[in-house]
């Protein structure tokens, strides 16, 4: 969703839609623009699902606050914009300490001040292992992600593949909440976008993200449960830095609900 590229043919505004389904909530800074993200991650389990079935419905909420440059002076540089993406996921059991989840979904993001709308689609398949040592566990997890955005007026349609890698390592600590042990963990991301995609028909995302890394701290319950009525488990939080394909630098503080690859 935010991106630094400060020389363009035609002036044209970072934001893409598309990136809200990916980067999830949290601040983000770079040479051109400022961003705010919320993610509500909403998902709903099916009763007696043999394979885990899930409906997805997220919803985000962005606000954007762009640097004035001479080739933007014509272009809106702040907005306010809401999104909601359905769809559903699954996790298959392949072995004991190892599960694979697809999941795919297609949804509308409207820019509320600029009267304009998107469609938005994502597919992914993500995987996952875990290993207990005594009482710790590491978690190994990747997933690759086709992700694309046509605009409802114009019909013009950007697109880009993501994939990421990462490692979480979950201790055990000597302090609980309400007889439920409270646990910590510290997890490592890698995000390489892929933005040309040379399709006949789409174009390169206007969001020129190369690669991210992340760093990130987790503090949960062993067992979920119902603080104030609301389920909760596990909260992380995380510093993201990386590059644009210019070589401008990006910058973000995340909020998560514990290690990203885990969770769709």
């Amino acid at each position: 969703m935010v991106a630094a590229q400060t020389t363009r043919e035609q002036a044209e505004p970072d934001f893409n839609y598309v990136y809200g389904a990916v980067l999830g909530s949290g601040y983000y800074k770079s040479a051109s623009e400022k961003l705010l993200i919320l993610r509500i991650p909403l998902s709903f389990e099916l009763p007696d699902s043999e394979w885990n079935t899930r409906i997805l419905a997220p919803v985000a909420i962005g606000l954007r606050n762009g640097r004035d440059t001479p080739e933007r002076r014509e272009v809106s540089d702040n907005f306010a914009t809401y999104s909601i993406m359905p769809g559903l996921a699954a996790t298959f059991r392949l072995r004991e300490n190892w599960e694979i989840s697809p999941s795919a979904q297609l949804g509308i993001a409207r820019d509320i001040k600029n009267n304009a709308s998107s469609w938005v689609t994502s597919a992914a398949v993500r995987h996952h292992g875990w290993w207990d040592l005594d009482s710790s566990r590491l978690t190994l997890g990747q997933r690759l992600r086709f992700a694309g955005q046509r605009d409802r007026s114009g019909g013009n349609e950007t697109a880009f593949i993501l994939l990421e890698q990462g490692a979480d390592w979950n201790f055990a600590t000597d302090s609980d909440f309400r007889g439920n042990p409270i646990r910590g963990g510290v997890f490592l991301l890698w995000q390489q976008y892929f933005n040309r995609l040379n399709i006949e028909g789409v174009s390169p995302a206007r969001v020129d993200i190369d690669r991210l890394f992340q760093l990130g701290i987790t503090l949960g319950l062993e067992r979920r449960m119902s603080i104030g009525g609301i389920p909760f488990k596990t909260i992380g939080i995380s510093l993201s830095r990386g590059n644009s394909y210019d070589g401008n630098e990006i910058k973000a503080i995340n909020i998560s609900l514990g290690f990203p690859l885990t969770e769709d």
